[in-house]
């Protein structure tokens, strides 16, 4: 009894990885990061600044019943505009923080990809090779 070997073309098509399957997998990982980034750091921002609120005497209807009521006002509306500078400042440098976060987060998305280019091209020189090697070539 005899064996009979059949050439059916690429044996191993059925087996191939999708090269755009891999890029885009990394591709939308980096959409992700992205977008969970511009949500959640405008929250982080505000989240250590205590924004004040006006003096209440400010609204208050009607005219200064006393001296002491107009001095009494004033001093809350010094200490008012004090909160206001302070929260200025603070809104500054959370502000200034998140900016120094969204470069940090971009050189790291930016190596990522430069990484992920590398790899796939250095798989792709593989595929190429084991491809020549697969069809009987001797210099690769």
């Amino acid at each position: 009894m005899a064996w009979l070997l059949v050439w059916n073309g690429d044996p191993f098509r059925d087996r191939r990885l999708a090269y755009g399957d891999i890029l885009a997998d990394r591709r939308a990982s980096v959409i992700r990061l992205l977008t969970a980034a511009v949500l959640l750091l405008p929250g982080a921002a505000t989240a250590m600044c205590f924004e004040p609120s006006e003096p209440y005497c400010i609204r208050a209807y009607g005219t200064f019943d006393d001296q002491f009521s107009f001095e009494s006002c004033r001093g809350q509306l010094r200490s008012y505009q004090s909160d206001v500078e302070s929260f200025l400042d603070c809104q500054r440098r959370e502000i200034d923080d998140s900016i120094t976060r969204i470069e940090q987060e971009r050189d790291n998305i930016q190596t990522a990809q430069r990484k992920s280019q590398d790899a796939l091209d250095e798989f792709n020189a593989a595929v190429e090779y084991w491809n020549c090697k697969a069809n009987g070539g001797s210099i690769c």
